[in-house]
């Protein structure tokens, strides 16, 4: 089982990504962010995944170690995550 994060997940792809990889059964969604909606259900940007998943979107400084990352967001937050996570690997 893959555990798996999307960086980016409020808009339409992150969306469509939710909805492909949440009844993936090779897949576990274990965070999803969003800046606009931290705090909230995934189900309040993506009324057509209520009932389908308990998931909050947090922010970009709370993600954690996955396995993979999908990015769905623009290229300039992708540059955030990345030295995010290359300044905690040489921790």
């Amino acid at each position: 089982m893959i555990r798996a994060g999307i960086v980016g997940g409020s808009g339409y792809t992150g969306g469509e990504l939710l909805r492909l990889l949440l009844f993936h059964p090779s897949c576990e969604i274990v965070q999803v962010t969003s800046e606009r909606f931290a705090g909230k259900s995934v189900s309040k940007a993506h009324p057509n995944l209520r009932g389908t998943t308990g998931l909050k979107f947090c922010t970009l400084s709370q993600l954690t170690r996955c396995m993979s990352f999908f990015c769905a967001c623009r290229t300039d937050v992708l540059w955030k995550v990345s030295a995010t996570s290359s300044r905690s690997r040489h921790a």
